[in-house]
């Protein structure tokens, strides 16, 4: 706040005609060191002379309180400080009036001070003459006259008029309490009005929850609030209807209020809520194409089991062995693991057609399939080569251990009843088997493996054979049957 004080020659100073008239009487009841009275230099004032005139009381080292307070600087500042002391004013003015103050108590001299003060938007120049008076009981006044001198609201409100920008000034309304309950609207400019959608005459001078009762709702009006009490700056931006426009809101603490500066940023706002929309559509659209692509995945999926999936006994065929061979081969021979290869046929199959039509080879089939599937471990690969011939790769099994496996499973599908109709099948099944390692590669141990089960053939069917090594001593072949509901058990040899 600016101030600037003089203690001498103050007849000679700019001074208006209220305070020279004051100067003048005090300095015409004051006799030697004897203060005036205040009652004396108050005698012929006038009640518009009054509306200036301020008295007050020393209350401490640097404070004052308000014995009286024209209502023509309570109308200027806004703020009516009878009852009250200096400590209520602002941080700033208090400073400065303080100071001022306390200079002529110690003085008992007067003091003209020019300062200037904004509140609302206004700007004035003011002098303050200050006269040390005494009360009627003797006790120090200071007898203050408080003029204008030279305002600039002219040049502000053509600023502000020109503005794009909408600026508006707020003046708080206190409870008894000292509690911020609403504020007066005291200064909009013209793009505010366009902005709010109201006139400046049907805002000036009004209480803002009046008018604009939906800010509480919104939350504006304690964001308003923590501005004025806490004379902390805030930002927010919000969509106004009546103006159909989005509206960025700064605020800023004024006096003992807020001022409000509102600037149209719907372009950018647009443009933000374009972005987000396309961002959402892209998110939307990147959705779709994952959905797509998965589908698109299950379809190619479902298409790769189907085209590798033998359908009447849901082992793999041969497209679909020779492919997850071929991963698992390359996989085996990287680790140096032992493999072996096993071929599988059916014993005299035609005979199950010739006696049983092709619905019961089906049957067989589809048993058979089963029951290898169910005997083998997680690791090892089946699939049907066409007709009534099965072929097994075993991991991590050399070729003594994988005739072993052959053998348990010859003597589980010799063993196994197969139902059709009334109607029991028993079928058995040959074996050739070739070490992957022993053979040299793939090809050769898969043709070794299946010359191997042609001479298992050879020897008698229902029986295991490794290419070129006699692992299966010349036994007797046992053939039975397990009795079920069928009428007929059906042996086939």
């Amino acid at each position: 706040m600016y101030c600037e004080t003089f203690t001498s020659d103050l007849l000679a100073k700019d001074m208006s005609g209220d305070a020279r008239t004051a100067f003048s009487r005090w300095a015409e009841w004051k006799v030697g060191d004897q203060l005036p009275k205040a009652s004396d230099v108050w005698a012929s004032v006038t009640e518009d002379q009054a509306a200036y005139w301020i008295l007050l009381r020393p209350v401490g080292e640097e404070e004052f309180a308000y014995e009286f307070f024209g209502h023509g600087v309570a109308d200027a500042f806004k703020v009516d400080m009878l009852g009250k002391t200096t400590r209520d004013l602002e941080p700033d003015v208090r400073g400065v009036l303080n100071s001022l103050y306390a200079s002529v108590v110690r003085s008992r001299q007067p003091a003209l001070a020019i300062h200037r003060a904004s509140y609302a938007l206004e700007v004035h120049l003011w002098e303050r003459l200050v006269l040390p008076v005494l009360s009627a009981d003797g006790g120090l006044r200071l007898l203050v006259v408080a003029r204008p001198r030279a305002m600039v609201r002219d040049l502000l409100n053509a600023v502000m008029d020109a503005s794009p920008v909408g600026i508006a000034a707020f003046q708080a309304i206190h409870a008894d309490d000292g509690e911020i309950v609403d504020a007066t609207i005291t200064t909009v400019n013209r793009a505010c009005e366009s902005f709010l959608g109201r006139d400046a005459q049907d805002m000036v001078n009004k209480r803002l929850l009046v008018l604009f009762p939906g800010i509480i709702q919104s939350g504006a009006w304690e964001r308003y609030r923590k501005t004025m009490i806490e004379r902390v700056s805030d930002d927010f931006s919000y969509y106004a209807t009546p103006a159909g426009r989005w509206l960025n809101v700064k605020i800023a603490p004024l006096g003992d209020g807020f001022i409000m500066v509102l600037t149209d940023v719907s372009t950018l706002q647009n443009a933000l809520i374009e972005v987000e929309r396309e961002k959402l559509n892209a998110q939307r659209l990147l959705s779709e194409l994952k959905n797509e692509i998965a589908q698109r995945e299950l379809l190619e999926s479902n298409l790769r089991r189907i085209s590798s999936t033998d359908e009447l006994t849901g082992v793999l065929n041969r497209r679909g062995f020779d492919e997850v061979v071929g991963l698992k081969v390359k996989e085996i021979l990287e680790r140096r693991e032992a493999a072996t290869v096993v071929v599988v046929d059916i014993d005299r199959f035609k005979y199950v057609n010739d006696q049983f039509g092709h619905a019961g080879g089906d049957v067989v089939l589809r048993t058979i399939g089963g029951v290898l599937a169910q005997n083998i471990r997680a690791g090892d690969v089946l699939g049907r080569m066409g007709g009534e011939e099965f072929m097994i790769l075993l991991r991590g099994t050399p070729l003594e251990r994988a005739w072993e496996t052959a053998e348990r499973l010859r003597m589980i599908v010799a063993t196994t009843p197969i139902q059709y109709e009334s109607v029991t099948i028993v079928v058995t099944a040959s074996f050739g088997v070739q070490e992957i390692a022993l053979a040299g590669s793939l090809e050769k141990a898969r043709l070794e493996a299946d010359r191997a089960l042609y001479a298992a053939k050879e020897a008698g069917r229902n029986c295991v054979r490794a290419y070129g090594v006699d692992l299966d001593p010349l036994r007797d072949i046992a053939w039975y049957g397990r009795p079920g509901d069928a009428t007929e058990t059906a042996f086939v040899d």
